[in-house]
């Protein structure tokens, strides 16, 4: 100004904070059911103390760097992650895809019988407790019972197969064969007639 210069020196010191960056979630696809230890990989550049905020899309909040979960039913479910530094808080979303399980089967029998005899079969059936899960049983007659108990008589011997099936609401299916041996049984007189007296 005017010719005339006049000049001032400051000295300052400038700390910009960097947030945290958030990697991949380690999965995303699980089963129903199942435990499963979430991960995320987090970085924050000026290795500040990171705080870790789970959403796991059901309505469940955890506070933790990971998470060990089983998701009670299949669906698609959105993760939210969120990473704070103490300053800023970084958010990243996963989409996880929970499978469904098919339920499991057990089967108590008796294998051999008897032509004309009824013989008993049960099962248990189990699943995660959000499905239903129904039992069907299939005879060689093509007689169908519902059920975890059912009988059935075998009118003539040889071998048969039994077919039993569980399936949940989701379309899980389990199926177990067994074959059954039924044995012939000789004929009984139920009227004998003979003469009194002959020459």
């Amino acid at each position: 100004h005017w010719n005339m210069e006049n000049m001032v020196q400051f000295e300052t010191e400038i700390v910009m904070n960097h947030a945290p960056e958030i990697g991949e979630l380690n999965t995303d696809r699980v089963f129903e059911g199942q435990m499963f230890n979430f991960e995320v990989d987090a970085f924050d550049a000026d290795n500040d103390d990171l705080e870790y905020s789970w959403d796991l899309g059901n309505g469940n909040l955890i506070e933790d760097d990971s998470v060990r979960y089983g998701y009670p039913d299949d669906g698609i479910y959105t993760i939210v992650v969120s990473v704070s530094d103490g300053t800023v808080i970084t958010t990243k979303e996963f989409e996880l895809i929970v499978e469904n399980l098919a339920p499991t089967l057990q089967v108590s029998y008796n294998d051999f019988g008897q032509e004309g005899q009824t013989l008993s079969f049960n099962s248990q059936a189990s699943d995660v407790s959000e499905d239903t899960v129904s039992v069907t049983w299939s005879f060689p007659d093509g007689t169908q019972v519902e059920g975890n108990f059912a009988q059935y008589q075998f009118t003539d011997d040889g071998e048969f197969l039994v077919v039993v099936i569980a399936e949940d609401e989701d379309g899980g299916q389990t199926s177990e064969s067994i074959l059954i041996n039924i044995e012939n049984v000789a004929p009984i007189f139920t009227t004998l007639e003979r003469p009194t007296q002959a020459q």
